[in-house]
């Protein structure tokens, strides 16, 4: 579920993002500490054998190669600019996908305000309603949501928790469509507001227009959910951004290694005054760069189940406990 601090800084004080960085849940520790474990062997391996496994002439290659890497290739590969484009357009695909999941509150209130009778059977009407909404929303959260797909795997699921009747379950599996029949819902709730207006218990002709609307709009909004699950963000663009990450990180495990001399002439290398033996700079490198790829990668499908993700499950709780307060 989305890991939330905001309490934590509801204040401006000393240090207050600061303590921030002892979170684990939802950190940047979390996310990238086994590859930046891996980095650190590879790293330590390479410069062992440089230090304690070469002839001097292998040793010469391999300074030749680390200084060809630091003055050559790292400034081939734009890293900055690359990534800081995708992870902007994975943020603002985020927060876009955030803004079409529905919520029942308003058109429950619709209902309840032009769904006219006191008696238990309009209550039960408005509830019938309200509960083929939420259908409608559940149908799709199984459709891009693997926890929720866990939640309810099949048909059955869904009658068993009371959002369909095994008659409405007859009536929707006999419906022959390759598609996704989350609209069906939606086309019963329809029906059942035309009838009501027919018989008067819906006032008139704009209370009726307004709950359509409603009803479009929560299909309009599970529909915009299947399609940013239906299209990502182009596979050639990742795959630019990954290539381009890990190959200059890998270019970065010779370029930082600490190399003692020209073998030729005698003389230091510029650029390697000090023996480090903890490549500090590199960290907080890999720690940006890598940090930021994650990011990207934990929030690029926030249907899932990383620790930043919508929990769409508590979602689909507190739709049905609006529908019971109905």
């Amino acid at each position: 579920m989305t890991v939330s601090y905001s309490l934590k800084v509801s204040q401006s004080s000393m240090c207050s993002f600061a303590r921030l960085l002892f979170m684990w849940t939802g950190s940047i520790y979390k996310l990238i500490w086994k590859e930046f474990l891996l980095y650190l062997i590879l790293y330590y391996i390479l410069s062992a054998i440089y230090r304690f496994a070469l002839t001097n002439e292998m040793r010469q290659s391999f300074e030749l190669t680390c200084v060809f890497f630091k003055d050559r290739i790292l400034q081939v590969i734009p890293l900055g600019f690359i990534l800081g484009f995708y992870v902007s357009l994975v943020i603002s695909r985020w927060w876009s996908m955030y803004k079409t999941i529905p919520w029942t509150d308003g058109v429950c209130q619709l209902i309840a305000t032009h769904i006219q009778g006191a008696d238990e059977e309009m209550r039960k009407i408005r509830r019938t309603i309200v509960r083929w909404l939420n259908l409608t929303i559940v149908i799709v959260f199984t459709c891009v949501s693997m926890p929720v797909l866990k939640r309810f795997p099949t048909i059955g699921h869904l009658v068993k928790a009371g959002l369909m009747t095994k008659k409405e379950r007859l009536e929707y599996e006999n419906l022959q469509t390759p598609h996704v029949k989350h609209w069906l819902p939606i086309g019963w709730a329809c029906n059942l507001a035309r009838k009501l207006r027919e018989e008067g218990k819906i006032k008139d002709d704009i209370a009726l227009d307004l709950l359509l609307k409603k009803f479009q709009d929560i299909r309009g909004d599970v529909g915009g959910m299947m399609e940013y699950d239906w299209i990502s963000v182009p596979l050639v663009y990742t795959q630019v951004v990954t290539i381009a990450l890990y190959g200059y990180f890998l270019a970065k495990l010779f370029a930082d290694q600490f190399i003692d001399i020209d073998m030729a002439t005698g003389n230091k290398y510029d650029g390697f005054p000090i023996d480090f033996y903890f490549p500090v700079l590199t960290v907080l490198e890999f720690f940006f760069y890598f940090g930021w790829l994650k990011v990207a990668e934990a929030i690029i499908n926030p249907y899932g189940a990383d620790d930043d993700d919508f929990e769409l499950n508590e979602i689909i709780d507190r739709n049905f406990q609006v529908l019971y307060a109905m």
